[in-house]
């Protein structure tokens, strides 16, 4: 059961829907089934970093990394972390709108299962920083 729901939570940088099942979360917005997530983990046990940027990653705020293929982000904020520590293997993240298309609250509190509500509220903010990783080279894509 818990496998087709759908989070609508204030991450530690916008406001975003997430799922364990990634297919679920791109079917919901409409996106190509085979579209990669950024995956969103409250430690890092289960991620494996080159050595020459794990303490940049460890000590990063608000970024988003992609090593072969994958994305991720450790959340470092404790409201956010709360919920996520009940998710081991990390929650499937993206943004709370239609694919391709301009946020919308509707839109989101439309497609949610479960929503997700701390002090903080439902707000869009600005997104993170995404970094591509390899062995010896960190690239800024945005």
């Amino acid at each position: 059961m818990l496998q087709s729901l759908v989070y609508l939570a204030q991450t530690d940088t916008t406001l975003g829907l997430l799922s364990t099942n990634e297919a679920i979360l791109n079917h919901t917005k409409n996106a190509p089934s085979k579209k990669k997530l950024l995956t969103q983990f409250v430690n890092f046990k289960k991620l494996r970093i080159p050595s020459a940027f794990k303490s940049h990653v460890r000590h990063a705020k608000r970024q988003s990394f992609i090593i072969k293929g994958k994305s991720f982000r450790v959340s470092k904020d404790t409201n956010f972390n709360l919920f996520l520590k009940f998710f081991e293997s990390g929650l499937y993240s993206s943004s709370a709108n239609m694919h391709k298309g301009e946020f919308s609250l509707e839109f989101a509190k439309s497609v949610a299962d479960v929503y997700v509500l701390d002090k903080r509220g439902f707000k869009k903010h600005k997104a993170s920083k995404i970094y591509k990783l390899n062995a010896s080279r960190m690239r800024r894509l945005r």
